[in-house]
């Protein structure tokens, strides 16, 4: 059964992540994982999971762009809904129980219709738009908001490092949208 591990800082609502014994050592030595953070990263599940991400969301960016040149953002929606219902099925059908929790299914639910809102503007972008690259770019802002509402509402923190990152993420989000 793999350990579970809560960094010091958490609050306590943090939820709770299941880590391999490797993973946990690795995050008990301190002077280690504060000097090498990302070592950390590259051992932890979800550093995999946001590359997985990051790489499915590019190929849905690309088929999207050529998706909406062929029909209105409408149906673009309407249609790629298909494809996450079927992403939907496989995963019921593997999860091991039924998770029950209502107010997760309220945020779920409200989730989901900004994101078929935000994808129904981001097919009418590409559709009316004329270079991929600069409406992919200029959408692709929306993690720095996500930055400044975390900060804001869930009074999560920065270290500088972090806030440096988020700087040159906007000057390079702003260098291609020229």
């Amino acid at each position: 059964m793999p350990a579970t591990y809560i960094p010091e800082d958490a609050s306590r609502s943090a939820v709770r992540v299941d880590v391999s014994p490797r993973t946990l050592e690795a995050a008990e030595i301190s002077p280690k994982a504060h000097a090498r953070p990302w070592r950390f990263a590259v051992h932890s599940q979800w550093f995999w999971y946001s590359l997985a991400s990051c790489l499915c969301w590019t190929g849905w960016a690309l088929t999207a762009r050529l998706g909406a040149a062929q029909m209105p953002a409408t149906t673009m929606e309407f249609v790629s809904t298909c494809g996450f219902l079927l992403v939907t099925v496989v995963v019921l059908a593997t999860r091991r129980r039924a998770a029950r929790d209502r107010r997760g299914g309220a945020y779920a639910l409200v989730s989901g219709i900004l994101l078929g809102l935000g994808g129904t503007a981001l097919y009418e972008a590409y559709r009316i738009g004329h270079n991929t690259s600069v409406v992919t770019a200029t959408t692709s802002l929306y993690p720095i908001v996500t930055v400044a509402c975390a900060v804001i509402v869930l009074r999560e923190r920065l270290s500088w490092i972090q806030v440096v990152g988020v700087v040159f993420a906007v000057i390079a989000i702003l260098a291609l949208s020229v």
